[in-house]
Parts: structure tokens; C-alpha cells; sequence
């Protein structure tokens, strides 16, 4: 089974709505997009923070926090 660490937000709504395999194959396929594995170094660093690192980085990108 597919657990994001930190479960919840971007990942964790695929796996919420439409379940682990979903969301998991959807980082999978993310992750293949590009020859240069921007997505797939993006996931890795994304997965890496808990669900409050993530919010807090989120807020501070988008001015919301």
C-alpha cells in the first residue's frame, strides 16, 4: 500500500478520493514525464516532508501564510 509521509495534500487527496494504488501510480507516472527526472526529483523531495513541512512550504510560495 502507497503512504505518502505525512499522508495528506496533493498525494494524499489522489489517495483519499480514488485510493493508494491511484495515487501511487499517478507519482509513477509524474515521475516518467521527463528524460531529465525533474518530476521524479521533485516527487522524492515532496515525499521526503511530512504533511506540515509541506503546508508550511506551500503557504510560504504562495504568499497565503
Amino acid at each position: 500500500m502507497f503512504h505518502p509521509k505525512g499522508g495528506s495534500d496533493y498525494v494524499g487527496i489522489w489517495n483519499d478520493l480514488y485510493g493508494s494504488e491511484f495515487a501511487e501510480r499517478g507519482v509513477l507516472v509524474e515521475s516518467g514525464l521527463r528524460k531529465g527526472g525533474v518530476y521524479r526529483r521533485a516527487w522524492k523531495w515532496a515525499l521526503s516532508k511530512d504533511r506540515e513541512e509541506r503546508a508550511e512550504i506551500f503557504s510560504k510560495l504562495t504568499g497565503s501564510g
